[in-house]
């Protein structure tokens, strides 16, 4: 997989620089999530108005997607791109009044900016590399979403991280406006080369059919995502409650953090070629993921916190991130270009609707009897779950 993805980059100039974009503004928003949670946690705001804030940012994502798709029937994908850049620089008003003010409502919303444009721009993201690389090309792609979303942790929060009480919140912020400006630079570049390499006009992008209308294959496709958000989201929300967490708790869940992004990074990459264009119609191969994953978190609460634990929470999303990537591969590959976006958002919407009940479910089932029972009723009921629903869309 390694090696598709060099000989990919090295190919195609315009996905050189989609990709410099994409890591700078994954970049820039990690910069941007340390400044606010810093500053929540500065505010010592309650742990309702925290996890308040950890829906924010995500949920608006659903909004953004469902513009998103709309907006792809009427404009280019690179300006849906472009358009996502110019909301999150316009957005980073609210963090820097937070920051200014001490206003804890400021910081909670500065997050919605990022979660919509996130959504607004994924239809976009998957039409153009759908356009833009071959079939036997595709699985480069989810590597490369991964890689963005891992860039935010390891070089965004992790260098946010360290700098934070060195380097005051007005200059993070204004190092997130950076990267803005710079990935809008890359993605005009991307652009310009990305026609010149257009073999044809690109079809115009239309709404999914009926569902009952869909192929077996495309239901599988688009029901991947949100099972992986009905197994993963009850475990990472109990993660903290399932660690036993030393005294330097901060310092802790900042390395289970890049343990995680370690993980997702590796995944997709342990994948060869060939077996990308096998499993993602496995349903064998995704259960055993996602029972592996599974299996890592339950073991958590008798690991301790040290190595042990970052070990186990490195090798489940190693798991899950191999999941991610055959879900995403089954939409790029399963849907022509003129569905790709619309079969993407739904497929988005879905995972972020499913995976926030089940968190919220596991939560409540938490504060009752305990976060390992929790733990564990969730997670191998979400396995039975995702068996009876690959078993019934099986093609």
């Amino acid at each position: 997989m390694f090696a598709l993805l060099l000989k990919v980059l090295g190919t195609r100039r315009w996905l050189r620089y989609l990709v410099g974009a994409l890591f700078l503004t994954s970049i820039g928003n990690g910069l941007t999530f340390v400044v606010v949670f810093g500053e929540l946690l500065r505010l010592q705001v309650p742990p309702s108005s925290l996890a308040l804030t950890f829906v924010l940012a995500s949920a608006p994502g659903y909004l953004g997607s469902l513009a998103g798709e709309r907006l792809l029937r009427r404009y280019s994908p690179f300006s849906l791109l472009a358009a996502g850049e110019i909301s999150g620089c316009a957005g980073l008003v609210l963090p820097l009044a937070g920051a200014l003010t001490g206003s804890v409502p400021w910081l909670m919303m500065s997050e919605c900016v990022a979660a919509f444009c996130t959504g607004l721009t994924l239809p976009a993201l998957s039409q153009v590399f759908k356009r833009g690389l071959s079939a036997s090309e595709l699985p480069a792609a989810t590597t490369l979403e991964t890689l963005a979303f891992a860039s935010y942790v390891l070089f965004g929060v992790g260098v946010g991280a360290a700098l934070s009480g060195a380097v005051p919140p007005v200059g993070m912020l204004a190092a997130d406006a950076a990267s803005f400006c710079l990935a809008l630079g890359m993605l005009r570049q991307a652009s310009v080369w990305f026609r010149g390499a257009a073999r044809a006009p690109s079809p115009a992008a239309r709404r999914l059919s009926s569902w009952r209308l869909l192929s077996a294959r495309e239901r599988r496709a688009v029901l991947l995502l949100p099972l992986l958000g009905v197994v993963g989201s009850p475990a990472m929300a109990l993660l903290p409650a399932l660690v036993a967490t030393p005294p330097d708790g901060g310092r802790t869940a900042m390395a289970l953090l890049f343990a995680r992004s370690l993980g997702q990074l590796a995944g997709p990459l342990l994948l060869s070629v060939e077996r990308f264009r096998r499993d993602d119609q496995d349903r064998f191969q995704i259960l055993g993921s996602l029972a592996l994953f599974v299996g890592a978190y339950m073991a958590l609460p008798h690991a301790g916190p040290g190595g042990v634990a970052m070990g186990l929470v490195f090798l489940a999303h190693v798991f899950s991130n191999i999941v991610f990537a055959l879900a995403i591969h089954a939409l790029l590959s399963g849907f022509d270009e003129a569905r790709v976006g619309a079969a993407t958002a739904m497929a988005f919407r879905w995972q972020m609707a499913a995976g926030s009940a089940a968190a919220l479910g596991a939560g409540w089932l938490a504060d009752a009897v305990g976060a390992v029972m929790a733990q564990a009723v969730f997670g191998i009921g979400s396995l039975i779950f995702a068996w009876g629903v690959l078993r019934a869309v099986r093609a």
